[in-house]
This record gives structure tokens, C-alpha cells and sequence, in this order.
């Protein structure tokens, strides 16, 4: 368990509740989906120093036969070292993956790049520190397959500020660098910054990220800009904004997106270059008191994109 550091805090507490009959999870507070917020805050009397900067080391070595290769033989090491209460470091050196368990990938249709969920210990420790747009990020870790070594630096810089720094060196080969920092204005709005770039011998791609997000009581808004810059394929870039309710049962969101063809995050992910327009949606949901129906859900989307240039329809739907 982290420790708080030497000073005055001041703790926050955030109370929630499950109804087990409707399903429904309500809080003392209204918390946007997948964000942790403090509220109903005192403060606590000045606490001592109680953290150490430390160090963890945890080498391996094995040795064993292959029945196609013969002799196998490697070592390497983990290691972490928390120089502030809320800031690590973690490495690997020589990382061996062999014996993590890969997930499975149905083989359910699809029109899109679909991805298998990451299972590397290296890389799970610390992803929320590295998100960027939830359909088009420009970082996702399934895009790093082999490496030497592999640095990273978790946690927050201030109270206010969370930072993500991570780079992976295949000798020789390819090095990848990533960096990632979210800062707090205040509970209701937040700002993220981040840069991917993928350096092979001869090739370089390089993908930057802004993006602002706000809710002011039962309305929100976001707006997010990407562009990158590809050896190959060139520059590109990437649009979205849009608005969203959430109240009285209600859930509705409006938002434009462009994407122009060159688009090409090296170390991310693109569900579908090429296409600019908008989409929207409402759902209204309800519980009932009595009866046995315990939810009530409605909704309608709509989706209408073209491609970069207009000439033809790239996605539509309706429902």
C-alpha cells in the first residue's frame, strides 16, 4: 500500500451504492464513467515522512532443451525503484514472454483491425497512464513485439499531474518512445499531451496527441487533434469533437470526427482512415418500482461518414 507523504493532506471520500434489484451503481457525487474524482474532502493533521526511496530487483535465469532447437539457455532482469510516493520506475532487461499465456482472438466477422488483449507484465503496469483517444489512440502496447530492454517512468508528477514515459530498444533494430501527461485543472477538466515515435534504420513515424475534456453539471464536452508525420505514407491528421448529456435517465452524444487518409500512428491503432463526418446517439433508461421488469432501455444512433474528399460514403447506420 503507497503511503502518504510528509505534510498536510487532505482526504477526500466518495460513497457509492449497489441496488442488486435494478443493476443500477449510484454515487454520493456525479463520477464520469471510467474517472476516478475526490469529493466531500477535510482535512487531517501533518503527517510525518513515512516513505523510502527503494529498490527491487527480481533477475531470472533458466535453462532447458527444445525439441526443434535443441539447448535453451537465457537470463534477465526486472527491476523497480519508487524514488517519490507516487513515482516509479520499472525496467526489464532481456524480458522473456515465453511462458505468458496468450489471449485468444475469436473469429468473429469484422470490418476493422480487431486486437488481442495484452497480457505482458511489462506492459500492464500503468496503461491508464498512457490512453489518449479511446477509438484512435496513438499508442497501444500489442504493436511492440520484441525488445532488449524496456524502461518506464508511472505516476504523478504533483498532485495535479500524471505522467507516462516508456521506451523499449530492440538493438540494432527498432526503438520506440512514448510520452504521455494528463494534467488536472480541476475535477471537471482535464488536459492530455502526448508523442509516440517508432525509429527503425532508414523509417520514422512520429504521432502527437492534444485533447481537452469538461463537464459542467449534466453536459460535457471534449475536443481531441492528432497528427502524424510517416517516412512512407507521409503527414496526416485527426479531428474529433462533440458534446454529451447525462442526466434524468438520459445519455446522448453528438460528435464530428475526421480522419484524412494519411493518418498513420506507427504505434497506434486506426479502426477506419480516410472518412470525415458525424455521428449521434441517445439512450433513456428506466427502472420501475413495482412489476417485475426491472430495466427499461431505449435508444437510437445514427452515423454518417464519408470519405476525406466527399467522394463517396465511407459508413452509414442507423438503428
Amino acid at each position: 500500500m503507497r503511503m502518504p507523504g510528509p505534510g498536510k493532506p487532505t482526504m477526500h471520500v466518495l460513497f457509492r451504492r449497489f441496488i442488486p434489484r435494478t443493476g443500477h451503481v449510484t454515487a454520493s457525487a456525479i463520477v464520469p464513467p471510467n474517472t476516478n474524482q475526490n469529493f466531500h474532502h477535510f482535512d487531517v493533521n501533518d503527517l510525518p515522512s513515512f516513505f523510502k526511496p527503494t529498490l527491487k530487483l527480481l533477475p531470472y535465469g533458466y535453462l532447458g532443451t527444445n525439441r526443434d532447437t535443441g539447448t535453451i539457455a537465457d537470463a534477465g532482469l526486472d527491476y523497480r525503484y519508487a524514488f517519490k510516493p507516487n513515482l516509479d520506475i520499472v525496467g526489464t532487461v532481456n524480458p522473456d514472454f515465453r511462458n505468458v499465456e496468450n489471449a485468444i482472438l475469436s473469429l468473429d466477422f469484422s470490418y476493422f483491425e480487431r486486437l488481442v488483449a495484452e497480457s505482458r507484465p511489462f506492459f500492464l503496469e500503468g496503461t491508464s497512464n498512457f490512453t489518449t483517444s479511446v477509438d484512435t489512440p496513438i499508442f497501444i502496447t500489442q504493436r511492440i513485439k520484441h525488445f532488449d530492454t524496456g524502461l518506464k517512468v508511472i505516476g504523478k508528477i504533483n498532485p495535479t499531474t500524471n505522467i507516462g514515459f516508456l521506451n523499449t530498444e530492440d538493438f540494432g533494430n527498432e526503438s520506440n518512445t512514448v510520452l504521455n501527461l494528463k494534467h488536472a485543472v480541476n475535477n471537471d477538466t482535464q488536459l492530455t499531451f502526448a508523442g509516440a515515435e517508432r525509429d527503425r534504420p532508414g523509417y520514422r513515424n512520429t504521432a502527437l496527441y492534444g485533447g481537452y475534456s469538461a463537464v459542467h453539471g449534466e453536459w460535457g464536452g471534449f475536443f481531441q487533434a492528432s497528427a502524424t508525420d510517416d517516412t512512407v505514407s507521409g503527414r496526416g491528421n485527426r479531428i474529433n469533437t462533440g458534446v454529451n448529456y447525462n442526466g434524468k435517465g438520459l445519455f446522448g452524444l453528438v460528435e464530428y470526427l475526421q480522419i484524412s487518409p494519411d493518418f498513420n500512428p506507427a504505434l497506434g491503432f486506426v479502426r477506419l482512415p480516410d472518412v470525415k463526418g458525424i455521428d449521434a446517439w441517445i439512450d433513456r433508461v428506466q427502472s420501475p418500482t413495482k412489476g417485475n421488469i426491472q430495466r427499461i432501455e431505449t435508444g437510437a444512433s445514427v452515423t454518417a461518414w464519408h470519405t476525406f474528399n466527399f467522394k463517396h460514403l465511407a459508413l452509414a447506420d442507423y438503428c
